[in-house]
């Protein structure tokens, strides 16, 4: 059994943007908010690691739910 063991601040950056996705898809408040909420205190960062994990932006990650 492979034993995987990420750091902490990769495991709390997931977290973060997991609890974003929730915000993203469940409510209206605006991206800077969002990111603010899950705990970036850098827009631009926050949209740069939303992408990393999730391979689109903040924005096209809600549309894709609110059609």
């Amino acid at each position: 059994m492979p034993y995987f063991c990420e750091s902490f601040s990769e495991h709390l950056k997931g977290f973060r943007i997991g609890k974003a996705s929730e915000l993203l898809v469940n409510s209206q408040v605006p991206v800077s908010l969002v990111a603010e909420q899950v705990g970036f205190n850098n827009l631009s960062n926050f949209n740069r690691q939303f992408k990393t994990v999730k391979g689109m932006t903040p924005s096209h990650f809600r549309a894709q739910f609110n059609r």
